[in-house]
């Protein structure tokens, strides 16, 4: 049914239900549990690499579940620019220490979540150097 669907089409509808999920969680987080929202954008950031590494590494990039789930769901779900003005808001708060530990955390976390992620499920190594160094396409 999917495979109906222009790829735009495919990727808003997991766009919009990642942005949803990222809002829920986030929430859940800061009333539930009493944690930063920075801590919760940090999470989620680390999961949702974990995930992407895994979907690529089953071979699901270019395909419509990496449209969806990747592209998609993945990209509503994390988030470059709540991880961005998190860390600019920490540091000019002198939280210089949150906020370099959000800043370089986040970035260590989601390469290391994504690797692992693809080799959790076999992903071929060769395959991933040379996409990496093909900016992606193969």
């Amino acid at each position: 049914m999917l495979e109906a669907l222009p790829p735009w089409l495919i990727v808003a509808i997991g766009g919009g239900v990642g942005a949803v999920t990222r809002y829920g969680a986030v929430e859940i987080g800061t009333t539930l549990w009493k944690l930063p929202g920075w801590v919760c954008i940090f999470g989620i950031n680390v999961i949702g690499s974990l995930i992407a590494g895994i979907v690529l590494g089953l071979g699901g990039g270019d395909t419509v579940v990496g449209w969806i789930v990747v592209t998609g769901f993945l990209g509503g779900l994390t988030t470059f620019s709540t991880w961005a003005v998190d860390t600019v808001l920490l540091a000019q708060s002198h939280r210089r220490g949150q906020a370099t530990f959000n800043a370089l955390g986040t970035l260590a976390t989601t390469i290391i979540g994504a690797w692992v992620g693809f080799l959790l499920v076999g992903g071929d190594v060769a395959l991933l150097l040379a996409t990496a160094g093909s900016g992606g396409s193969s």
